[in-house]
């Protein structure tokens, strides 16, 4: 337990009393998490210079409360690229949207960390700086979403117009399905696979996993399959096979997935490795021993991926 006050990742974090080793936060969100003492010796500096990252992996992994981040854990988080600015960019957007409850209107930002909605959107576009900030905005300025005005004082008015709002939640729509479409093996061996695996794998990070024989539809059932694959913002893709060998369907989805530019998690059960093709053995399976197994190895496949629905 440490018993010296310090800053946490944002000027609004509280640091707790804790039985942890370490510095325990609070965040504004509710979220909390941990900076064991032998990270804070190793690099002092670090919760000062990694707010973004750090920040990103705190809502990427809903399941562990609170987040403890060591020296073993911490080298893995600081290495990952940064989101792309189109991506952070759309976050920004998302937050600004929601905070207007999907109504065109204005709101008044001042650049300084004590107030509660600049940090609201730093946090939420993971940017560490006002400058980086200021870009997001400009973008969307320059794009004709939104109005900015800037005022002596050092404030931004933010004025985001109907057109705006449409233009808005048209992008956001684009990148923010909720389902999760799973190709898989449908033979019963595999029912407990699914419901203690896979399903709370995918509802733990917010989403909604869709099995196409489990869905009630009028379609014909390749029909349906190719529109909620377009639908959906993932696709899971299990290789596991009977010994009547590999499925030819779920190679297809897996494929068709990837050919419209939406991420594809492959998983293979442990036994069944030896059969997939040899076109796609060299991609990255998540190869899995039991449901159990599967659902912890899934939910951080998910989260390194995409990230928590939020």
């Amino acid at each position: 337990m440490s018993s010296d006050r310090m800053e946490g990742l944002w000027p609004d974090d509280e640091q707790i009393a804790s039985s942890r080793d370490g510095a325990h936060f609070r965040m504004a969100s509710g979220r909390e998490y941990v900076v064991s003492s032998s990270l804070l010796a190793s690099d002092p500096q670090i919760i000062r210079k990694a707010a973004v990252p750090l920040t990103r992996y705190i809502d990427e992994h809903p399941e562990e409360d609170p987040v403890v981040f060591t020296t073993y854990n911490a080298e893995q988080i600081l290495a990952r690229l940064p989101l792309p600015f189109g991506e952070r960019a759309r976050l920004l957007a998302r937050k600004i949207v929601r905070l207007l409850e999907h109504r065109p209107g204005e709101m008044r930002l001042e650049l300084s960390p004590h107030v509660p909605l600049f940090l609201d959107l730093l946090r939420a576009s993971y940017v560490g700086s006002t400058s980086e900030l200021i870009a997001l905005l400009d973008y969307w300025a320059e794009e004709g979403v939104i109005e900015l005005r800037r005022t002596l004082d050092g404030t931004i008015d933010i004025t985001v117009p109907v057109r705006g709002l449409i233009a808005l939640e048209e992008d956001i729509a684009a990148v923010e399905s909720q389902t999760a479409f799973v190709a898989m093996w449908f033979a019963p061996d595999m029912t407990t696979a699914y419901d203690e695996g896979i399903a709370p794998a995918v509802e733990e990070l917010g989403y909604r996993p869709v099995r196409i024989d489990r869905q009630e539809h009028n379609n014909k059932i390749d029909d349906e399959i190719i529109a909620e694959i377009r639908r959906a913002r993932f696709v899971i893709a299990d290789f596991s096979c009977g010994p009547d060998g590999v499925r030819g369907g779920v190679y297809y989805e897996a494929g068709f997935a990837a050919g419209l530019g939406i991420p594809v998690i492959h998983m293979v059960r442990e036994s069944d490795v030896g059969t997939l093709h040899f076109d796609t053995r060299q991609i990255n399976h998540i190869v899995w021993s039991d449901p159990t197994d599967l659902r912890q190895k899934l939910a951080n496949r998910i989260g390194a991926t995409l990230g928590a629905f939020a």
